[in-house]
C-alpha cells in the first residue's frame, strides 16, 4: 500500500513539473506572439472595437472586451496576437511603456477633442518605444455630422510617419483591415529576427522532448525498484 502511494506521490510531483511545460511548449508552437493595445479618447470606440473584430458583434455600451487572443496565418507565419484596451485615465499612461508591439488608436470623426488625443498619446508612444507600428483609426464614418476631414488625417499620419484607416464598429467596415494591416507591419518591423527566433524555438523543442525523456525514464526506474 505504501508503494502505491509512494507511486501516486512521484506521478503528482512529475505532472506538476510537465505541465508548466506543456503551457511554454504551446507557446512556442507559434512563429510570432505579438502583444498590441487598444487606446482612444472615451467614447471612441475602444472595447467595441475588439468586441466587434473579436465576437462579430456590436455594443455601444462601454463594457466590452479588454483583453483577448486571435491567431493569424500572415505570410506563411503562424501568429498569436494578444490585445488589450487601456481606459485614459491617470496614473495608467505608465502603462503605456509595457512590451508592446504595436499601437491601435482610436478616434471619433465627428469629435474633434477625440483626434486631439492622439497627438498627446503619439508623443508618449515615442518617448517609450523607436519606430513601433501604430496605425489611428477614425471611427464612425456612418455619422453625418463629421468633423475630421480624410485630408486631414492623411496629412497628420504622413507628418507622423503613421498608417491610418476610416471604419465604422457599428456596421463592420474595415474592421478586419485595421488588424491586417497593423501585423503585417509588426511582421516587417520583426523580419530581421525570424532566423533567430526559429534556431531559439527549436533548441527549445530538443531540450524538452530530451526533459521529458529524462522524466520517463526516472518514473519508469521508481516504478520497477
Amino acid at each position: 500500500m505504501n508503494g502505491l502511494f509512494e507511486i501516486i506521490i512521484n506521478i503528482e510531483i512529475y505532472t506538476s513539473l510537465i505541465f508548466p511545460l506543456l503551457i511554454f511548449i504551446i507557446k512556442m508552437l507559434y512563429d510570432h506572439l505579438f502583444k498590441i493595445v487598444i487606446i482612444g479618447d472615451k467614447g471612441a470606440g475602444k472595447s467595441c472595437l475588439l468586441t466587434q473584430y473579436i465576437n462579430k458583434n456590436f455594443t455601444d455600451s462601454n463594457i466590452g472586451i479588454n483583453f483577448d487572443f486571435k491567431e493569424f496565418i500572415i505570410d506563411n507565419k503562424k501568429i498569436k496576437a494578444q490585445f488589450w484596451t487601456i481606459k485614459d485615465y491617470s496614473g495608467e499612461e505608465s502603462k503605456l511603456n509595457s512590451p508592446y508591439n504595436g499601437f491601435i488608436i482610436i478616434y471619433d470623426v465627428t469629435n474633434k477633442k477625440s483626434f486631439k488625443f492622439i497627438e498627446n498619446k503619439i508623443k508618449i508612444i515615442n518617448h517609450y518605444y523607436e519606430n513601433i507600428p501604430i496605425i489611428i483609426v477614425g471611427n464612425k464614418i456612418d455619422e453625418k455630422n463629421r468633423n475630421i476631414t480624410t485630408e486631414e488625417v492623411n496629412e497628420f499620419s504622413k507628418k507622423n510617419n503613421i498608417m491610418n484607416i476610416e471604419v465604422s464598429i457599428k456596421h463592420n467596415i474595415n474592421i478586419d483591415l485595421i488588424f491586417e494591416k497593423l501585423l503585417k507591419k509588426i511582421l516587417e518591423k520583426n523580419s530581421k529576427s525570424i532566423k533567430h527566433y526559429k534556431c531559439f524555438k527549436y533548441s527549445i523543442y530538443i531540450l524538452f522532448i530530451m526533459f521529458i525523456l529524462f522524466i520517463m525514464v526516472i518514473l519508469l526506474f521508481n516504478l520497477v525498484f
